[in-house]
């Protein structure tokens, strides 16, 4: 704003350009030549003094940090000590005014777009796998693999070496993953391993094995890395956030802090898409709620048995399916929508799901149209003014 108001003065610019130009307000820019607009002063509040210091400590501690993920950190501290939560709002002003906010990123990825969602909505529908390098300081390299699951981002499995990653290595991960999941040598369900198109993924031996496990091998499109862009992703944070901040003076140096690291992005790491929790976190906060709709999807199989008894089921024997009760009869009356719901969330979550709800999916979408069918017309059966 000064600046705008000198080159007025001094070069006498039309005020609507030298707004435009630089960007400012207008009005506000007239008001400051009047005279009658007085500069902001900086917002303060009382109790942001005792912020200030847990802010710095954390800053400190986590430079790599944003507002957001500074703030949730904060408010875990503060829940732990029956403290009310700050707004991160407010932690932004605190961070803007004490000059602690990272810059700024403003570029824009390059190449071809990718419009598919590696994201799932359940847990152990889909593993993603991927490997990266770390540099150290002498010239040494460490390789790590790593194993993410797609709904909570948490690290399954890893493993690191100053070699190659090899095909046992991955194998290795496959088989850790499973156990430390199901606590078991195989899978329940199927699930998918994503990867690219590496020579340790595509080996035979390595196919064979995930197909023994009950793993469904996926691969990328060559030259795609946005088709596996969580684990890209996970590479960029793990990083920004773990080893650009730590000492990498050589190989073993790096090797025994990997464990460290990891168990704290698990643990710790607040992420966006699980609503500013950690992994273990998110997932510990959603078992009672997949009890829950487990409990839920038990009863719709009730109504999936009587879909698979045949077409020709009753009314009635549907409504007993679901449950006797006047609330059973509204939802059969009014076409099932919190069945439907229950339906199409079923559908896609096999960790939840039996496998007596497999290959149904046509028959209850059938069977869901034809008592939305058989509402509309009772709808017209019962218009006192049918169209003529």
């Amino acid at each position: 704003m000064d600046t705008a108001l000198a080159v007025i003065a001094g070069r006498g610019y039309a005020v609507k350009r030298v707004a435009e130009v630089l960007g400012v307000s207008r009005s506000q820019l007239t008001e400051r030549l009047k005279g009658r607009a007085m500069p902001r002063s900086a917002y303060f509040k009382s109790e942001d003094a005792e912020l200030l210091k847990p802010l710095r400590s954390l800053v400190d501690e986590r430079p790599t940090y944003g507002y957001r993920r500074i703030a949730a950190l904060l408010n875990r501290e503060r829940l732990k000590n029956s403290l009310p939560r700050v707004n991160h709002k407010r932690i932004y002003r605190l961070m803007s005014q004490n000059r602690m906010l990272l810059q700024r990123y403003t570029g824009k990825p390059s190449g071809r777009v990718h419009d598919g969602k590696i994201i799932t909505i359940r847990p152990n529908l889909r593993w993603t796998s991927d490997g990266f390098e770390i540099a150290c300081w002498n010239g040494q390299v460490v390789r790590v693999a790593f194993a993410l699951d797609t709904c909570d981002r948490e690290v399954m499995a890893w493993r690191a070496s100053t070699g190659g990653v090899t095909g046992e290595m991955i194998r290795d991960l496959m088989l850790e993953s499973v156990e430390q999941r199901f606590a078991s040598t195989t899978v329940p369900h199927p699930v998918q391993w994503l990867s690219d198109n590496g020579s340790c993924y595509r080996a035979r031996e390595t196919i064979d094995f995930a197909t023994r496990l009950g793993l469904v091998p996926c691969f990328t499109p060559v030259r795609s890395p946005q088709s596996n862009g969580m684990a890209e992703s996970f590479v960029k944070t793990f990083k920004r956030d773990y080893v650009y901040v730590h000492d990498r003076p050589d190989a073993q140096t790096v090797l025994s802090q990997l464990s460290a690291w990891f168990e704290d992005y698990n643990e710790s790491h607040p992420h966006k898409a699980l609503r500013m929790k950690s992994p273990r976190e998110f997932i510990r906060v959603m078992q009672p709620l997949r009890a829950t709709e487990s409990k839920r999807l038990r009863k719709a199989g009730l109504v999936y048995s009587a879909v698979l008894k045949g077409s020709s089921a009753s009314k009635s024997s549907t409504v007993l399916a679901c449950g006797n009760s006047e609330n059973s009869r509204r939802r059969y009356a009014y076409g099932f929508k919190p069945l439907a719901r229950a339906v199409e969330t079923s559908l896609y979550s096999v960790a939840l799901t039996p496998y007596v709800f497999t290959g149904v999916e046509t028959l209850v979408r059938d069977f869901l149209v034809d008592v939305s069918r058989q509402r509309s017309a009772d709808e017209k059966s019962n218009d006192p003014n049918p169209p003529k």
